[in-house]
């Protein structure tokens, strides 16, 4: 592998400016994002949940939360504070989070390849991927945005000091296990980090029998750590009472085919080639890599397998979502590709006894590289306009009820008796919380209703409303409904 010395300053920053040139083409467009269904329901659960609760859900990170992944819920409820609906300010965060993702993976790979060279294309590599569509155009993969940044946060400082042959001291330890625990507080996604380091360790710094003791106590004391860290996590968060795999759509199903069926799904969404991949072709690509990994016997490649093999397993055995859900093991294929890359050029330019030429074989291997995801890659412009219909009703409705009502009185009953949402039955309940952020307000739909209310149950609703073409109209109390709406 080559040292990092081998790239001049110039080179880095045009490199890592071309990276950013990429990244900032292809993705610009989710700055006109606004807000989705999900973010409704997001932000409500958010909104609604106490300040100092939510701050002790994260903390806390093994007890029960309502919000289930409490650290986005605190970001959605205050971006909901100081901004209201106007979704423009947390896409810039999300935005920067995504670059900043980038750079992380470029830490991570040229710490642990010792090579810049590596490191720019582990960054280039993952910067941008018509398949993670749904980090670019929807908010609601903020779980995997910010799960992914602290936990490579984390594995970037973890890596940093042990390339410096010392082990982590106990303000050190605390800052890992602070980064982790944001991680997983973040997305479940994250439970592999102990996982990481014991590859890293045993790959990178392996145990003598003789001095196993030692080891346990010095270099595994990370291990121990995020281990009891996601031990207590697991069991509090994942598999408890009311925990996010009670719910529905995480019906867990483990077996060997399972997980290559739902790897198979993943891969082809990612090299663009949906419906591809099977299960067979799905083993084929695992073996070949491992393959890689003796004929190059490369420590790096090896740990990069582990990284997405284990790393994948969280999503194995769930029904698939889109593949911003395996985010922070894909890394482990950007490493791979990066290390066996750099591999090659190396063997190549040996064979040809060229070892002169190796600056120029390095630019010229970024720039093929380049050159080739641009070629592949699409733009997400289209998945933008698929998504406009959906955030002009919100925004309708919104106006609709500002321009009618601009304030509500408070602890509000509302009947409304044609909701304007049919496919999302609670959508109108966040809206009418958001707007006029009165927990006490009561929204019910008449559609949702078994018991229709009678001329005494109408008078109890302070407003009764009903929506044609998301106009919003106010009905008197008196309004004589059709046969069949009430009583």
């Amino acid at each position: 592998m080559s040292h990092s010395r081998d790239w001049s300053k110039i080179g880095v920053l045009l490199a890592a400016l071309f990276i950013a040139g990429f990244f900032v083409s292809y993705t610009t467009d989710s700055l006109r994002v606004e807000f989705s269904q999900d973010d409704l329901m997001n932000c409500y659960r958010g909104w609604e949940r106490p300040l100092g609760s939510l701050i002790g859900d994260n903390l806390l990170f093994w007890r029960f939360s309502p919000t289930f992944r409490p650290f986005c819920a605190l970001i959605y409820k205050a971006s909901h504070a100081l901004f209201g609906f106007e979704m423009l300010p947390m896409r810039i965060l999300l935005w920067l989070i995504l670059a900043a993702n980038s750079v992380l993976v470029y830490l991570v790979v040229r710490r642990l390849t010792n090579s810049i060279e590596a490191g720019l294309l582990g960054a280039l590599l993952i910067s941008y991927n018509r398949g993670f569509w749904a980090l670019y155009l929807n908010t609601g993969t903020i779980y995997d945005i910010f799960c992914f940044f602290f936990y490579f946060w984390a594995l970037a400082y973890y890596l940093r000091i042990r390339g410096k042959d010392r082990y982590p001291g106990p303000l050190q330890l605390l800052w890992i296990a602070l980064l982790y625990i944001f991680s997983l507080d973040s997305k479940e996604l994250g439970v592999s980090m102990p996982a990481a380091i014991l590859f890293y360790e045993l790959l990178f710094h392996t145990p003598r029998w003789r001095g196993l003791g030692g080891w346990l106590v010095r270099e595994a004391r990370a291990i121990w750590l995020t281990g009891v860290i996601t031990f207590a996590y697991i069991l509090g968060r994942v598999i408890g009472p009311d925990s996010i795999s009670q719910q529905g759509g995480y019906a867990v199903k483990v077996s060997f085919a399972e997980y290559f069926k739902q790897l198979a799904n993943y891969l082809g969404e990612i090299f663009y080639c949906a419906g591809w991949f099977n299960n067979w072709k799905a083993l084929v690509l695992v073996c070949a890599m491992l393959l890689g990994v003796f004929v190059f016997r490369s420590r790096v490649l090896g740990f990069a397998w582990l990284f997405f093999t284990v790393g994948f397993l969280p999503m194995a055995f769930i029904p698939p979502r889109s593949p911003n859900a395996i985010y922070v093991p894909l890394a482990g294929i950007a490493l791979y590709g990066a290390a066996l890359l750099v591999e090659i050029r190396e063997e190549l330019m040996r064979l040809a006894r060229l070892p002169q030429w190796k600056p120029a074989g390095q630019v010229l291997l970024f720039l093929a590289l380049a050159c080739f995801l641009i070629h592949i890659h699409t733009t997400i412009d289209d998945s933008l306009r698929a998504f406009q219909p959906e955030y002009d009703q919100i925004r309708r409705v919104r106006e609709e009820y500002t321009q009618h009502h601009p304030t509500m009185k408070r602890g509000a009953r509302i009947l409304i008796l044609k909701d304007p949402f049919k496919e999302y039955p609670w959508a109108t309940i966040f809206i009418t919380g958001l707007l006029y952020r009165d927990p006490a307000m009561y929204v019910e739909r008449l559609e949702l209703t078994e018991a229709k209310p009678d001329a005494a149950g109408l008078a109890a609703f302070d407003y009764i409303f009903t929506f044609e073409d998301d106009k919003l109209i106010e009905l008197d109390h008196k309004y004589v409904a059709p046969p069949g709406l009430i009583q």
